[in-house]
């Protein structure tokens, strides 16, 4: 019984030791649990900079999402929102609809915003009436390997009800042993884990 004891210690110091290697992201949820979102076809945007454009630099960081999207909505059901994307830089009522995914304060306004509803209209307009997927990323490899704190902010817009559904917020700042691969991995695995716990 002794020996078991510590061979248990043992394994739970070293899964403990482990665990401090890697670089864990918490998560911040915002979730409607109250909205009947019927869900089908998704329309999915590249991995956004908070300036609304694609985010340079974060190729796996978008690789990793899109395979986090079609395993969550299926594969044949996720449309890309790229041929739409340069049509709407430099909109305003495109900037306002990514703000209201980075501030949650703003969400429960976004479906009186006219010029929101403008935007969401003309892009389901073109591309089917879907909700949307969206992620923005504030820095990526250069600033994480720079020590700056890197920003994830994911979320799943209801385009019949106007409003979000789910917004996860997440960061990652580089360890004495962290890299950007593991961090970057981490923040989209925690932040689609979380709401996949949700949607149970």
């Amino acid at each position: 019984m002794k020996k078991t004891g510590i061979v248990i210690g043992a394994l739970s110091a070293l899964a403990c030791g482990c665990a401090m290697l890697q670089p864990q992201s918490a998560v911040e949820v915002y979730y409607r649990s109250d909205l009947d979102t019927q869900t089908g076809k998704v329309i999915v945007f590249p991995l956004l900079s908070s300036d609304g454009r694609k985010a340079e630099g974060a190729q796996n960081v978008e690789l990793s999402m899109l395979g986090k999207w079609a395993d969550m909505y299926g594969k044949t059901n996720i449309i890309p929102a790229g041929p739409v994307l340069e049509q709407l830089a430099g909109n305003d009522g495109f900037q306002e609809f990514i703000k209201a995914l980075d501030n949650t304060s703003a969400v429960e306004q976004t479906h009186q915003n006219p010029r929101i509803r403008e935007v969401v209209s003309a892009i389901t307009g073109k591309l089917g009436n879907y909700n949307l997927a969206l992620a923005i990323i504030d820095g990526g490899p250069q600033e994480f390997n720079a020590g700056k704190e890197i920003r994830l902010s994911i979320g799943f817009f209801d385009s019949r009800n106007m409003t979000w559904k789910w917004i996860t917020k997440t960061g990652a700042r580089k360890g004495k042993l962290g890299r950007w691969e593991m961090a970057s991995s981490n923040m989209v695995n925690s932040s689609f884990k979380e709401i996949e716990t949700k949607n149970k």
